[in-house]
């Protein structure tokens, strides 16, 4: 990885702890040892502090075991005082090139009155689409039956793709709504009421023996639930807003 990958989080720009770690990697000279990301979270605290850690510490699956672990998502100040626990020319990089992206958030952001009606205009009827994509889904999710399976369920994703919700946005907002943990699994008010199933799956790993991870699995009474769900927050599944016109 050669440059640095920084994301938008709510309109402020942040670093994850893995796009830190590829980062440094990638200014070590040849023959340095590589810098793994559990000793990176180790530092971390020591660096912050355990509640600032805390702050912003969130859950990934990682792709090649499926196992869920822990990161962090920095913004500026933060992703700065862990690249100068490393390096002041390290902790510069990091400075500006955070600072370049905020430059181009910035400027994505309307700059007149005129274009701020227009983009809210747009996100409106982005919304309004949505709920009648969502109400159009009805019939599909009365007659769902077929899609689950021996158990009388399917996955997330073949939810969101019966609701013609994008899947990443739709595990997104359940997340963020508690419906869904971060281990994967459902929260136990939902799995009460029906709407959903944990399945459970071991896995093997080099290292780590006999592994199980958690899967959220949607019934038929959850489908409906989760086609309520999707038109009561439609806001969360609206395109990122445009690049304002000048």
């Amino acid at each position: 990885m050669n440059s640095i990958v920084a994301t938008a989080n709510h309109g402020a720009i942040s670093m994850t702890s893995l796009e830190m770690v590829d980062f440094i990697n990638s200014q070590r000279q040849e023959g340095e040892a590589e810098l793994q990301h559990r000793d990176f979270m180790t530092k971390a605290p020591k660096v912050l502090g355990q509640e600032v850690c805390e702050k912003f510490r969130t859950p990934y699956r990682h792709p090649q075991n499926g196992q869920i672990y822990s990161m962090l998502t920095l913004p500026k100040r933060e992703a700065c005082l862990m690249a100068m626990s490393y390096s002041y020319d390290l902790q510069a990089k990091v400075f500006d090139r955070m600072t370049e992206l905020e430059g181009k958030a910035t400027q994505a952001l309307p700059q007149t009155f005129a274009q701020a009606l227009r983009l809210a205009a747009e996100q409106q009827e982005e919304i309004e689409r949505q709920q009648l994509a969502l109400e159009q889904a009805k019939p599909k999710v009365v007659y769902a039956d077929t899609m689950l399976n021996a158990e009388g369920t399917v996955l997330v994703r073949d939810a969101a793709k019966t609701l013609g919700v994008p899947v990443r946005k739709l595990e997104s907002a359940l997340r963020d709504k508690g419906v869904i943990l971060s281990n994967n699994a459902p929260a136990a008010e939902y799995v009460s009421k029906g709407y959903f199933k944990e399945s459970l799956h071991t896995y093997k790993t080099k290292t780590r023996g006999d592994q199980m991870s958690r899967v959220a699995r949607v019934t038929g009474k959850g489908l409906e639930f989760l086609r309520r769900f999707a038109e009561r927050h439609a806001a969360l599944f609206v395109k990122a807003p445009r690049k304002a016109s000048q």
